[in-house]
């Protein structure tokens, strides 16, 4: 605050304005923003504004909205712009500094936090935008006790008697916003600034003001600095960093303060740290300024509760602060709104006192088609089975919903205003129909803010609102959605204030919004309430309403609020499930927030940003709730649940077909709740459901939809009069055809049979989900610490089934020839399941009085301290009646203040608020609770303290409803005996709490093992036909000492003995409110429990998804089609197929017109010519011909999988007798022989060497070791995009010369996914990155023998096999250029530098573990071994032994387990050991031979290097096409034999060659593992797949062309060096 106030002062000692510079906290980079501040201060500001991001910045323009979005998606959060200006004041920065922006991410923060972390940091002040002083009573509190200033903000529109107060409150300076609307560089000014700045003279004394909105040229700044004493620019200097190259911003910032500011050219440079130095310096005669400026914080000056008391006090009742429900509500907008919403509030309670208004209200009824109609909904309820099932049809509303309730009565109110222009937003349409209407009638315009993915589903209601004449503004922004639609409508409204009106439609917004709403729309719960009068001379035992704004249930809750004997349930949209990120129900997921103006629930990260939502209902897809509700789940008033999309559909479906009636997609929600909640009611009970809209606008919505929800619900709209009935419980069933034929008659008893079977399974779901909602219950209730305890329901119902099989079993056995040889007696099932129910029975019964004698003893102990403290208490009372006058305590505060914050009472004039103290969570709450007790404040007095929340009192006179007084504080608490008689009490206060609720879970453990007991033998009695529950319970279960009547009464007798404890503690006394508010820290704890155990269950299904169980029929290894793939849970496809033929339509299975069939019969069909047709001489080879033609053609179609194929090898080589001896004279072998021969070429130690290579592979990945290498060498690449890139490619190639090719792109993927998640979606960047990856490892698969199966394949093709270092001297060179210049391609095609921000990946801090260096040293000396492996020949023999080596150390030792044995890729090794069987067999059979004879009289001319060309683009194009492995074990025997019978032999050489292209062939997805890993890459944001077909084409095949060339000159070179 000093260093603000000294900077004006000196800027007007220089005789000048004050440059304030605005820039966005990491924007354009975190990294650049220290370094924009500084070249701010460096050319001439003065004073400097860092935005902190907001997703919802409602006040800003166009360009600092995109600042605030980028920012955000660079990470940025608030601890991240307090670092910025640490980071900055380190490097020298001297200039002030203010934090600026919106409420939510600093009450998400912490107020006081924020203070503390703020101060420390070097910050001077802060504006926030939507803090007005009102609100802010509680920050500017902390403000001023940490030092640090609060600057507020006035607007043209500013009132004179709030600009007097807002002048009067300020300590450092006034923010002048120039113009209404929101920020940005306009080009001009206001014409009227000079008449507003006299205003605000006239105010404000000696504080400056600073001008801000709208300034952007030098003009700007030497005119405006003429009449006040600073001047704001922001807009512009994003601009220019917007337009600026990456890491010029800084320089270029610097330059337009200078020609802003005109620094260069000032007569005397002026050194900003001056300011700091003259801090205790004397001033030059009549200078005063400072001291003038800082009379309004001294203690004896206007404090500010009565500088607050002044804003509301100065003219009665008009500037009433914004009342609230509980803690939620308020006024949180920008000081250009304020006045508005005064005006409006003012308007409203006139015209809501006015009969006359009322009158004309009312005559409208006919046009809105009210009173609305209330009906029994009879089949509904015969579906439910529960209560009677009523709908309140707010669908019948002339345009369709209840929305026209609200939109007449606030046009009515604006009429009142003189208002000429209606605004809204509107989500599903229905609000922006009825205010479009509305407006029609009344002449007058009108626009609509919708949300552009809104506009798309709600087409229907957008061409309805353009018919209407309205207009229609598509808002592209964010989400696109209801939030996104609000946050333009107040941006519009803030323009215009004069002749425009803001129509919200939900009961959301600052004050009175809510209140207005919920006035208009309360005629649909005074209709239902007389209604119901009416037709059954009650109230409703239960009212039902969708929930998002909230408008539609607030009407509907608002006239039962007060009548307990009605529940109130709200529900929600809970989208894909509450547990996922994809839901919009904000009371059920949400936190405490502030969001478009009020204090409510809200969907938000940590950091106070608002999240995105979703929901099938676009007029449900909204982050926050009105504050009414959110008071209501609050106080337990309502109870408010998620109902999912498919729920959501369910409900539609049901109501639709069952009343003929399509309901909105909002209204399905609540037709779920209700359905769910009438199940649980008696019939003699009524539950009315608010039927808030229509459906027709949802029609569209739900056909798109329903192919990915149908299936999860079973409704299936694609109708063919020759299905087959669903199994659900509707059906279209076939009208009965009378027929005299015999064949007709039994497919008409089929098909009744069909249903009748189809309806036991149905009925047998049901019981089965009836069972299921107990086994969660149990899981959900039980205290997670006392789990094993309970009984075990599941493991019960296993036994029943168990035991139901057997007793099936052995009743099946009906003769002699198909009973068991060895039949034995049957065990009785009774027994064997009564054994379990005693073993658990003696679990429960063991626990429970275990923990009683231990929770019973801690009661005893409790009451004896608080018999001790009720001495204490009185000894201390005693003292005090002892104690002069003006020292004594107020009676009673101990209470108060030990105890809970309540309800008060309500009066006539007001409705009172929930008070709340705020109760830390850490260990050491009886330390903070007392120190505040002992907070002082300024000038040594005790400071009068509110609670957390504000504190609400009864007003002395009626007309101030609103009036909030500060709580009485704690005073005179000097005496050390009361500080530890209220210590003790706080201790206390705790225990009992923590006692009762250990009472209540003792009580709760007691029911559900009762019940449990009940359910498990019910089932039992009714799968297994006995009679075994009554007797059982009777006998075992009731008598024992947990079930027992005596137990139940001694715990209840406990519970009232702690109930009364604690009154005499907290409550003086009051055991009523005792029990409420012990029950309070139940609700809590028991939520709190819950949650812990819901989300251990969320963890293992998010597990089980994670193991991708589509079903597969493509080459990438899922439907092509994301929206017809099969999902996990969703039902299996039908099994037969129709055919329309010209002589009729038949049916056949699926699978005979399926596309692999058929290729598979062509594959056979072409077999079998080859076998028949002589082509070779010899039968052997002629055998082998057709072998290899078929195994080739099934690898490269995968008509079968390719695992299935290789083992197809050894099978055919035996059966078709291709094998011969290996000694001339050569001759077929037998069978037996042949059998033995193909198979030992299967196991090879090629074999070995791979599970070798697997086994160190798992090693790395399963103990972080690769992880942590790889992040080592990626934290290194800084944060150029062309360097990471380049550093990412080496990493993938050297990843996969150890892990495999398979593995690494896995491994580096996982690594730069905080690299992808900050890059905007169609960032080239994201794409080079990904695609660099893939194409790295797949030339990274060359570079050692262990890096992908091919390469075994050639050392099994090479002899003598090189050594390790031999294949490294030829392939590490051709790998490391080949990538240098496949990354100067990508550079080239991609750009990826361009405006791009790389996230630095940051390394493993983790310390190796002894483990970490045993793996480490083992695959080291593996991999040593291997390399010099020719040269331990004498001791090993081959490669494949030396891989034994760490398969017995890593899964010997327990480092690896038996499931990752299990978790190998078995596939890729079988494909190798046939491939391995099907080279030997063609070899024996002198096919090989004689093809490789044939080739090499054609190449007898070429030279060696021509063969290498001709077989390397041979493999190219195979591998490009099949696979990498496939090209591999069909080509390279080939390769190896040619080159064998050359006239100058150099088969290892053309072998080493081929399996190097191989591993480059990289021209399609599908031509290796790590381009099908690429091309699945989704953007979890969006779920669109980063690359496409046509990347590989245009990037894949030129890499393929690079590697080639490089193979064929420098790899030809190197291996001609080599000896090969």
């Amino acid at each position: 605050m000093d260093g603000i106030k000294k900077t004006f002062a000196q800027c007007k000692k220089e005789g000048r304005s004050a440059l304030i510079t605005y820039v966005t906290a990491g924007y354009p980079t975190a990294q650049e923003t220290p370094d924009i501040m500084l070249g701010m201060e460096a050319g001439g500001a003065d004073l400097i504004e860092l935005g902190m991001p907001f997703t919802d910045p409602i006040a800003d323009g166009p360009t600092i909205q995109k600042s605030n979005t980028q920012a955000l998606k660079n990470g940025i959060t608030t601890e991240g712009c307090l670092q910025m200006v640490r980071d900055a004041r380190k490097r020298g920065l001297k200039a002030p500094v203010l934090l600026m922006g919106y409420y939510n991410p600093l009450l998400s923060y912490g107020e006081e936090r924020m203070l503390q972390d703020a101060k420390e940091a070097g910050v001077n002040g802060f504006i926030i935008v939507d803090l007005p002083p009102e609100e802010a009573v509680r920050f500017r509190n902390f403000c001023i006790s940490y030092g640090l200033s609060y600057v507020p903000l006035i607007a043209p529109a500013t009132s004179e008697h709030r600009m007097r107060v807002l002048c009067k409150i300020a300590d450092s300076f006034i923010y002048v916003v120039s113009r209404m609307g929101v920020t940005g560089a306009s080009g001009t000014m206001n014409a009227a600034l000079p008449q507003l700045l006299d205003r605000v003279h006239k105010y404000s004394g000696n504080v400056p003001a600073a001008v801000g909105f709208g300034v952007s040229t030098r003009d700007h700044f030497v005119s405006v600095g003429k009449i006040a004493e600073g001047v704001v620019i922001g807009s512009a200097i994003v601009n220019i960093l917007a337009e600026s190259a990456p890491g010029t911003g800084a320089k270029a910032v610097e330059t337009y303060c200078d020609k802003i500011s005109g620094k260069s050219e000032w007569s005397q440079t002026r050194e900003v740290g001056i300011i700091e130095t003259l801090n205790g310096a004397k001033e030059p005669n009549g200078v005063h300024v400072d001291k003038v400026i800082t009379d309004a914080d001294v203690p004896g000056g206007p404090g500010l509760a009565d500088q607050i008391e002044a804003l509301n006090t100065d003219t009665g009742d008009e500037n009433a602060l914004p009342s609230r429900f509980g803690e939620f509500g308020g006024q949180y907008v920008p000081e250009s709104l304020m006045d508005c919403l005064s005006e409006l509030e003012r308007g409203f309670n006139e015209a809501n006192a006015d009969p006359k208004f009322w009158e004309e209200y009312r005559s409208y009824y006919p046009y809105m088609g009210r009173p609305g109609q209330l009906h029994l909904a009879e089949r509904l309820t015969e579906h439910a089975g529960g209560a009677n099932i009523w709908l309140k049809r707010e669908d019948l509303n002339h345009t369709g919903s209840h929305k026209i309730n609200n939109a007449l009565g606030q046009l009515l109110v604006a009429r009142r205003l003189g208002k000429t222009q209606i605004i809204a937003e509107t989500g599903a349409g229905q609000h922006g129909v009825a205010t479009a209407t509305v407006c029609a009638k009344f002449g007058m315009k009108c626009t609509i803010y919708m949300g552009a993915e809104d506009v798309r589903r709600q087409a229907l209601n957008v061409f309805r609102i353009k018919l209407l004449g309205a207009s229609v503004v598509a808002v592209e922004a964010g989400s696109q959605t209801l939030r996104d639609a609000v946050n333009e409508a107040l941006r519009a409204w803030v323009a215009d204030l004069d002749t425009t009106h803001y129509i919200i439609g939900s009961a959301i917004g600052p004050h009175p919004f809510p209140t207005i709403v919920r006035t208009f729309q309360s005629v649909i719960g005074n209709e239902t309430k007389a209604q119901m009068q009416e037709k059954r001379g009650k109230l409703p035992d239960a009212v039902v309403a969708c929930v998002g704004g909230g408008s539609n249930a607030v009407g509907m809750f608002y006239p039962f609020s007060n009548d307990p004997s009605v529940k109130l349930l709200g529900v929600e949209a809970g989208g894909d499930g509450v547990d996922t990120a994809r839901h919009s129900a904000t009371l059920t997921g949400g936190t405490k927030g502030v969001l478009h103006g009020v204090r409510t629930y809200v969907l938000q990260d940590k950091h106070g940003q608002i999240s995105d939502t979703h929901s099938v209902s676009a007029g449900l897809d909204y982050p926050g709730v009105g504050p009414e509700l959110s008071s209501w789940k609050d106080s337990d008033r309502a109870k408010f649940i998620a109902a999912t999309d498919a729920e959501a559909f369910i409900g539609f479906r049901l109501i639709s077909q069952l009343e003929g009636i399509i309901p909105a997609l909002e209204t399905a929600h609540a037709v779920y709740g209700a359905l769910e909640l009438a199940k649980t009611m008696t019939k003699d009970q009524d539950v009315v459901i608010c039927v808030s809209g229509r459906g027709d606008k949802d029609v569209q919505s739900v056909a798109e939809e329903l192919p990915k929800l149908g299936p999860k619900i079973g409704w299936d709209l694609r109708f063919s009069y020759r299905d087959i009935p669903s199994h659900d419980t509707f059906e279209l069933q076939e009208l009965h055809r009378h027929t005299d034929d015999p064949r007709g008659r039994k497919r008409e008893s089929n098909r009744e049979s069909n249903r009748e079977r189809k309806r036991r399974e149905k009925l047998e779901q049901l019981r089965e989900a009836d069972e299921m909602k107990f086994s969660h219950s149990l899981q959900f209730n039980a205290v997670p610490d006392w789990s094993s305890h309970y009984i075990s329901y599941s493991n019960l119902k296993k036994l029943i089934y168990i035991l139901e099989t057997r007793q099936n079993q052995h009743s099946a056995h009906t003769d002699a020839e198909s009973s068991p040889l060895l039949n034995g007696a049957t065990e009785d099932p009774d027994k064997a399941f009564t054994n379990a129910l005693d073993k658990d029975l003696e679990t429960v019964c063991s626990f429970y009085q275990l923990k009683e004698t231990e929770i019973y003893a801690e009661l005893e102990h409790l009451l004896k301290d608080e018999e001790n403290y009720e001495e204490g208490q009185e000894g201390f009372e005693l003292e005090q009646e002892n104690m002069p006058p003006g020292k004594k305590v107020r009676s009673g505060s101990i209470f108060k203040q030990i105890g809970f914050m309540r309800r008060r009472p309500s009066t006539t004039s007001r409705r009172s608020d929930l008070e709340e103290a705020d109760e830390p969570d850490s260990d050491d709450e009886d330390v903070q609770e007392t120190s505040r007790l002992r907070q002082r404040s300024q000038d040594g007095q005790r400071r009068q303290r509110r609670s957390t929340h504000d504190d609400d009192r009864p007003p002395s006179t009626d007309f101030a409803s609103s009036r909030r007084r500060t709580s009485v504080a704690f005073d005179d608490y000097n005496d050390m005996s009361f500080m530890a008689l209220y210590d003790e009490g706080i201790s206390l206060k705790k225990r009992t709490v923590s006692l009762y609720v250990s009472l209540c879970e003792l009580r709760s453990f007691i029911q559900l093992n009762k019940t449990g007991f009940q359910k498990v033998l019910k089932k039992y009695d009714k799968i297994l036909d006995r009679n075994l529950k009554t007797p059982y319970l009777n006998r075992y279960v009731y008598s024992a000492y947990p079930f027992e009547q005596n137990t139940m009464a001694q715990l209840a007798n406990n519970l009232l003995r702690v109930e009364i404890a604690y009154s005499r503690v907290c409550t003086k006394g009051n055991v009523a409110q005792a029990k409420r508010e012990l029950r309070l820290h139940l609700r809590e704890h028991v939520v709190w429990e819950r949650n812990t155990v819901w989300r251990e269950m969320i963890g293992i299904e998010r597990k089980a998804q994670a193991a991708n169980l589509g079903i597969s029929q493509t080459l990438l290894g899922r439907e092509s089609d994301s929206k017809s793939a099969r999902l996990q849970g969703d039902d299996a496809g039908a099994e037969v197929k129709e055919l329309d033929t010209p002589i009729g339509t038949y049916t056949c299975p699926r699978w005979l017109v399926s596309k692999p069939f058929w290729i598979l019969v062509l594959i056979i069909a072409i077999f079998a010519v080859l076998l028949t047709v002589p082509i070779m001489e010899q039968p052997e080879q002629q055998n082998c011909l057709a072998m290899v033609v078929f195994v080739s053609l099934l690898w490269a179609t995968e008509a079968i999988p390719l695992f299935v194929t290789s083992l197809l090898v050894p099978f055919l080589a035996v059966t078709l007798r291709v094998v011969r001896s290996d000694a001339k004279p050569h001759h077929r072998l037998e069978s037996k022989q042949a059998a033995s021969y193909v198979f030992a070429a299967m196991w090879t130690p090629v074999i070995m060497l791979l599970l070798g290579g697997f086994t160190i592979a798992a090693a790395l990945s399963k103990y972080n070791i690769a992880k942590m290498m790889a992040t080592f060498v990626l934290s290194k690449a800084g944060t150029k995009p062309r360097t990471v890139l380049l550093t990412n490619m080496f990493v993938a190639m050297f990843a996969s010369m150890w892990i495999s090719n398979v593995a690494a792109p896995v491994l580096c993927y996982s690594i730069i996914q905080p690299i992808l998640r900050n890059l905007p979606s169609d960032s080239d960047m994201n794409k080079a990155l990904i695609l660099g990856i893939a194409l790295s490892s797949n030339i990274g698969g060359a570079a050692s023998p262990i890096a992908s199966p091919q390469n075994l394949i050639a050392l099994q093709n090479m002899s003598p096999e090189p050594s390790w270092g031999v294949w490294f001297f030829v392939a590490l060179p051709v790998c490391i250029i080949s990538i240098v210049l496949i990354w100067l391609l990508l550079l080239v095609t991609f750009k990826p530098g361009r405006n791009t921000t790389i996230v630095p990946i940051r390394p493993l801090k983790d310390r190796f573990t002894g483990i970490q260096w045993f793996i480490s040293i083992v695959t080291l000396i593996t991999i040593v071994l291997w390399c010099i492996s020719h040269t331990l020949e004498p001791i090993f023999g081959d490669m494949g032994v030396v891989a034994i080596i760490p398969l017995v150390l890593f899964f010997g030792t327990g480092i690896l387990t038996k499931e990752d044995f299990n978790n190998f890729l078995w596939t890729i090794i079988i494909l190798a050991a046939g491939g391995l069987s099907l080279g030997k067999s063609v070899n024996s059979s002198g096919l090989l031979h004689t093809i490789a004879g044939g080739i090499t009289e054609q190449v007898q001319d070429m030279s060696l290097y021509g063969v290498l060309i001709v077989f390397t683009a041979l493999i190219a194009v195979v591998a490009t096409f099949i696979s990498h492995t496939v090209a591999a074990l069909i080509v390279l025997p080939l390769v190896q034999s040619v080159g064998q019978k050359m006239a100058e032999p150099h088969p290892n050489l053309l072998v080493m060659g081929s399996v190097l292209m191989a591993s480059a062939a990289m021209g399609l997805p599908t031509s290796g593992f790590p381009n099908m890993t690429a091309i699945m890459m989704e953007d979890q944001r969006t779920g669109q797949r980063y690359l496409g077909v046509k990347h590989f084409l245009t990037r894949g095949i030129p890499a393929s062309g690079i590697a080639f060339v490089v193979i064929v000159t420098i790899g030809y070179g190197l291996m001609l060096a080599v000896g090969m």
